[in-house]
């Protein structure tokens, strides 16, 4: 049984974005399309299929290999640079990449005066202009590094916004007011089971396997976005 949404309360919407108000993976897709801008920076992803295999076999984390692709394929970008990057790949994802059902899951929500957040493992400098042109009220996502020449520099500043960290991250928020809020979040992935056991009503959204076994054990509803 999901819990009804309580009259003294504000609600609060949390969606993730890749493979949930997206239909594939946003990082990777940016990162393609920089590529595709700046075909010489081929060259320096050489290493790139070892770090996948290091990552596989458990040797190096997510965090690790999110910033050796960063590092391999934007390092050194000026945030022009990059911002011009974010622009184009943005103005493609909101065209083609983005799920109908989740515009308009958005809308209900937007016009119950529900509050809503973006949690997000992708980086910020695309991610916080998706999520302003797609009107959210708050966008929590991972936050990128600038040496002090305003390049980047391919390292995370502070935690990947990923699993637990984005529990984390949602927690230091809300902080005190989460005793006067009902939550509802949405993902397909089930490294966001931590959050998702968090919330009063967790959705899972075109699940992962292990997040529709997940949902199963704990109750969670399931929705189908790609119908």
């Amino acid at each position: 049984m999901n819990p009804a949404e309580p009259d003294n309360k504000q609600t609060v919407v949390i969606f993730d974005l890749d493979s949930t108000i997206t239909k594939k993976d946003t990082y990777v897709a940016f990162l393609i399309s920089l590529l595709r801008r700046h075909p010489t920076r081929l060259f320096r992803c050489g290493f790139l299929p070892i770090a996948i295999i290091f990552h596989k076999i458990g040797i190096k984390d997510n965090s690790w290999l999110k910033e050796t692709f960063l590092k391999a394929i934007a390092g050194g970008f000026n945030k022009t640079q990059l911002d011009s990057c974010a622009d184009d790949f943005l103005q493609t994802l909101l065209n083609q990449g983005i799920h109908s059902k989740a515009l308009e899951k958005v809308e209900q929500h937007r016009q119950a005066n529900h509050k809503l957040v973006l949690a997000s493992a992708s980086f910020d400098f695309y991610v916080e202009k998706l999520g302003h042109q797609l009107g959210f009220d708050t966008i929590i996502c991972t936050q990128s590094m600038w040496d002090n020449q305003n390049k980047l520099t391919g390292k995370i500043d502070g935690y990947n916004c990923y699993g637990v960290n984005k529990l984390n991250r949602l927690m230091d928020y809300f902080e005190q007011d989460r005793a006067t809020l009902f939550l509802i979040g949405y993902s397909d992935h089930h490294s966001d089971k931590p959050f998702l056991n968090w919330v009063d009503l967790a959705i899972a959204v075109n699940p992962t396997d292990k997040l529709q076994q997940i949902a199963l054990q704990n109750k969670f509803a399931v929705e189908n976005w790609d119908t």
